[in-house]
Formats: structure tokens, C-alpha cells, sequence
């Protein structure tokens, strides 16, 4: 009975060291600020880097969610004559390829905005964005019209250059140049990226060795006692 206890305690032991391969994830959120759609990186709101002291990353699952709110100003300088009222909005949002075209609106325009021009202001529609991206995303050609940077999403500072794109579009119609008729929508949400990752082999422990060789010994102790018999 004592040497199945011993080879109890040893298998228990060998169990103990021996590290799990499922994969695991953690989720990263931060903020993203009522900021004009079409000047938004992920470089501005900070998010973390995956910690490569966790293990391999194998994935990232990016996600925008929150509101974008249509809008536009007149310069008066630079606009040949005054829009007419309503306006129709197209707005849209991309994130990489995944793109949202948000419900069209027709609003009114409005005197004011800046230096004097004319204004106009959608409702917020619901924006909801989702990309599952590899560890590293290399740099796109640099003749691209949208050139960004190499994107890795390892290391121990924060994610660069994946931009969050898109606009009110104002249907203005001929005449209006974009120096006149601004994009004012801005976008109100989070942005989070879910890192899923192969966790790194375990160290094991001073109280795991030791468990292991009182294994190991019982193991030989029941071994010697079969022998003598």
C-alpha cells in the first residue's frame, strides 16, 4: 500500500511540471476621443503592446465600437457661393478592410461654424468595426495613396500606424472644394484588440523540484521493494 501511495505522489508530481498548451487571451481597451474620423491612429490612444514575457502571440482581434457623428463647416473664403439646404450625409468607417456604411442622412445647414461660414450636424450612428489581424503587419508599398508603417503588435511599448478611417461625405455637389466644405464628423468609441497567444513553458517552482524527487524516490523505493519480494 505505501509504494502505491509513493507512486501516487510522483505521478502527481510529473503531472505538475508538465505545461499546458491551450491558447489564451487577453483584451487591451482604451478610449477613443470625439476626434475627426479621418485623423485617427491607434498610435494616439496607447494601446499596450502584447507583453511577449506571456508566451507567442498568434493572433490580434481588433474591434472599434461606439458612435460617429456626421457634420460638416464652410470656409467662406474658399467656397464659391453658399450650400443649399438640406444636405445629404453618406457617412462611412473603415478599419484596414473592414469598412460600415452608416445610415444616410439629410439635415439641414445652418450659418455658423468657423470664420462665419455655414454648418450642418448629423445624429450619432452606431459604429461597430471588427479585424482579426496576424502578429506583424508589414509596411504597405510606399506609392499606396494610404502608406502606413510596419504594425507589430509585440513588445513592451505601444500599437502604431493601424488607422481608423472614413468621413461624413457631404454631398455637395460640383463647385465645392474639399478646402471649403470641411469634414467635421467625429468619431466617440473604443477601440480594444484581443491578443491571442500560446502561453510560455512554466519554470517550475523550488516546491514543485522537491515534490517531484520525493516522486522520484518513492518511485525507486517501490521499485527495490518489488524487486526484493
Amino acid at each position: 500500500m505505501r509504494s502505491l501511495l509513493l507512486a501516487a505522489v510522483a505521478a502527481s508530481a510529473l503531472a505538475a511540471l508538465v505545461p499546458c498548451a491551450r491558447a489564451a487571451a487577453i483584451t487591451e481597451t482604451v478610449p477613443v476621443p470625439g476626434t475627426d474620423v479621418g485623423d485617427i491612429g491607434l498610435d494616439v490612444f496607447n494601446l499596450p503592446q502584447f507583453n511577449p514575457d506571456l508566451g507567442t502571440l498568434t493572433s490580434v482581434d481588433l474591434r472599434v465600437f461606439g458612435t460617429f457623428t456626421p457634420a460638416l463647416f464652410t470656409d467662406p473664403s474658399a467656397v464659391p457661393g453658399r450650400l443649399s439646404s438640406p444636405i445629404t450625409f453618406l457617412p462611412l468607417t473603415s478599419l484596414g478592410s473592414a469598412t460600415q456604411d452608416l445610415p444616410a442622412e439629410v439635415v439641414p445647414v445652418t450659418p455658423g461654424g468657423e470664420t462665419g461660414g455655414q454648418q450642418a450636424t448629423g445624429t450619432p450612428e452606431a459604429v461597430d468595426l471588427s479585424q482579426t489581424l496576424p502578429p506583424f503587419v508589414p509596411a504597405s508599398p510606399p506609392s499606396s495613396p494610404d502608406h502606413i508603417s510596419a504594425v507589430d503588435f509585440t513588445g513592451t511599448g505601444t500599437v502604431g500606424d493601424i488607422y481608423i478611417t472614413g468621413g461624413s461625405r457631404p454631398q455637395v455637389g460640383p463647385g465645392f472644394t474639399s478646402l471649403g466644405v470641411m469634414d467635421g464628423g467625429a468619431l466617440n468609441a473604443q477601440v480594444s484588440a484581443t491578443y491571442t497567444y500560446t502561453p510560455g513553458t512554466p519554470v517550475p517552482e523550488p516546491a514543485s523540484l522537491m515534490l517531484l524527487g520525493a516522486g522520484l524516490l518513492g518511485l525507486g523505493a517501490a521499485h527495490r521493494r518489488r524487486a526484493g519480494d
